[in-house]
């Protein structure tokens, strides 16, 4: 794949837990990699039945090339839009790319806020 392609500029952040005074834990994002080149593709939107209703998840396809850190299903993905602003993606696999060892593709879906 060419260099070209990557034209998206994304963030991968490790959720890190901090103790407030109550003793609870507030998760804090700690950025891996910042600015970093990405293909984003919004592959395909699909439709299934969970607890009789009826729900839309959208699977993104996250390409990137010779990552820096050690990536998890745990870290999530972060893209600035310049006009939708910014979107979180919680990572669901993470996969080989054509190129194994140099190429990942992450499966995301887009974070919800509920």
């Amino acid at each position: 794949m060419s260099a070209g392609k990557y034209r998206h500029r994304i963030s991968i952040e490790r959720r890190t837990d901090s103790f407030d005074g109550y003793g609870e834990g507030q998760p804090t994002w700690d950025a891996l990699v910042s600015n970093y080149p990405a293909r984003i593709r919004d592959d395909s939107q699909r439709e299934f039945t969970s607890q009789m209703q009826v729900q839309s998840e959208k699977t993104i396809r996250i390409e990137i090339r010779d990552p820096r850190v050690q990536i998890t299903t745990k870290d999530r993905v972060t893209f600035e839009h310049p006009i939708n602003g910014l979107t979180v993606y919680d990572i669901r696999a993470i996969l080989g790319g054509d190129n194994i060892g140099r190429e990942l593709t992450l499966m995301c879906s887009e974070h919800s806020s509920e």
